[in-house]
């Protein structure tokens, strides 16, 4: 479903691009769920809405109360002229108060208590509550943040937060380094070598070093961290142990 303003797109130009990326045969299953959730929302979505949005501030204030845990709440908005709103269903937890990344809570509360965030950075994890969810769940939610903070609040282990790197310089155009032949080497050996890719820590989902661009030791170093704690790095080959990226031969 993709809605367009009319006057301000070329509606041929943009039906052209989908025909490139779309099948020829529409997807029954997503248009069935279009209509299911239309016909949903019509009639009840204030009602359901309102209901997810009271949830989530009984929660956001629940987490709150724990100690080491922290949740933002609208009074953020005021705090920055860069922040014009916050979307109150969804709740980010800070929670470098008891001693871990977002990225370690993401993975305990998804293996061990069956809580699964939206997403997670070096000092937050992200929870999008639905019209889906009740109340017997929210209490999960809860309790399950209550066991991880007494657990792990008193850890003495360092955390570190990595801070992104200047943005390193440009030897080539993106097309060149494109159309160059390139090769796999080692993160570690890849110091001074020309970008062949993008490698990008998600989230924020912005590039640490792009086509063309050299490879310098903060970079390096930051990529490093960023795997060390356990945040996703799209664009790397290998694995975290031996991490590779392509570059410029």
């Amino acid at each position: 479903l993709l809605h367009v303003n009319e006057g301000k797109i070329d509606i041929y130009k943009l039906k052209s691009y989908l025909n490139i990326l779309e099948s020829s045969s529409p997807n029954s299953l997503l248009l069935m769920s279009l209509d299911a959730g239309r016909m949903q929302m019509a009639p009840q979505g204030y009602e359901l809405l309102s209901q997810a949005i009271a949830s989530a501030e009984w929660l956001r204030n629940d987490i709150n109360s724990v100690p080491g845990l922290k949740v933002y709440t609208a009074e953020i908005t005021k705090a920055s002229p860069a922040i014009a709103d916050m979307d109150p269903t969804k709740l980010t937890v800070e929670v470098k108060g008891i001693g871990l990344t977002g990225y370690e809570v993401d993975k305990i509360l998804s293996r061990e208590l069956k809580i699964e965030p939206e997403l997670a950075d070096h000092k937050n994890v992200l929870l999008f509550i639905t019209i889906g969810e009740d109340v017997s769940r929210l209490k999960e939610v809860k309790k399950a943040f209550e066991i991880l903070a007494d657990k792990y609040r008193n850890t003495t282990k360092p955390v570190i937060y990595p801070h992104p790197p200047p943005l390193p310089p440009q030897e080539l155009t993106p097309e060149e380094a494109l159309r160059t032949s390139s090769e796999s080497v080692d993160l570690l050996s890849s110091l001074g070598r020309v970008s062949a890719q993008i490698i990008t820590p998600y989230p924020p989902g912005l590039p640490v070093v792009s086509y063309g661009e050299k490879i310098t030791p903060e970079v390096i170093e930051y990529i490093q961290e960023l795997l060390d704690i356990g945040a996703e790095v799209h664009g790397l080959n290998g694995d975290d142990i031996t991490p590779k990226i392509r570059v410029v031969s």
